[in-house]
């Protein structure tokens, strides 16, 4: 007898990135294809192939290899329960990294990351990242950064430079905050607000994407 010939289809790519959901759909859903439209830069520039998910924090595995670098994204101000506070410190010092973005740059959804990093972190200091810091010279070099009309016509920007924060566990760093929103970049949204420039937003993203991987198993 013949042998029956299978399709078989090919393996999929590993999971990298993890969107964050809340009970607050309005709040985490306005840019539904953030991560989508990162991943295909990432696919194009650096020829990496990752797929991506949304979880919950109350979801998230605790073993960074199974979901190595979230991401929180809204515009509205929130606030973590303690069950989130000890699974996502559990997460962090176990080699997991957490970035927080500022949709349209919110200044409510900043300083609630800000109270988060603190509440899962207390013991270490929030810092602005130096301009020789490896999230700025990593996959891309960047000097300086352009940012959204929005922002130059309210008179928001006073420098270059983009603003990064970030709270470093075992010499790495661990929580990155950004004030200003890169995901309308990330998906190519021309919706007005606070935030990078297309081509900038990306750039940042895979600069994260690239100083993250050293601590997980896709390196």
């Amino acid at each position: 007898p013949m042998k029956r010939q299978e399709k078989k289809n090919p393996p999929q790519p590993p999971t990298l990135l993890t969107k964050i959901k809340s009970n607050d759909a309005e709040d985490w859903t306005r840019t539904p294809n953030d991560l989508k439209g990162l991943l295909e830069w990432l696919s194009a520039e650096m020829n990496v192939h990752f797929t991506s998910n949304i979880k919950s924090f109350d979801e998230i595995d605790p073993e960074p290899t199974r979901n190595p670098l979230l991401y929180r994204s809204g515009y509205k101000p929130f606030k973590l329960s303690a069950s989130e506070v000890a699974r996502i410190r559990t997460y962090i010092l176990s080699g997991g990294t957490v970035v927080f973005n500022s949709l349209v740059g919110n200044p409510d959804a900043y300083q609630s990351a800000l109270e988060a990093a603190k509440a899962i972190l207390p013991e270490r200091n929030i810092y602005r990242l130096r301009m020789d810091h490896p999230v700025f010279h990593s996959f891309h070099n960047i000097d300086k950064v352009a940012f959204r009309d929005r922002m130059v016509k309210d008179g928001v920007v006073t420098d270059p430079y983009p603003y990064l924060e970030g709270v470093d566990v075992d010499n790495r760093t661990a929580i990155i905050i950004s004030r200003w929103d890169f995901s309308l970049g990330w998906e190519a949204n021309a919706h007005e607000s606070w935030g990078y420039a297309d081509v900038d937003s990306r750039k940042l993203g895979a600069n994260i994407v690239e100083v993250s991987l050293p601590h997980t198993d896709y390196a």
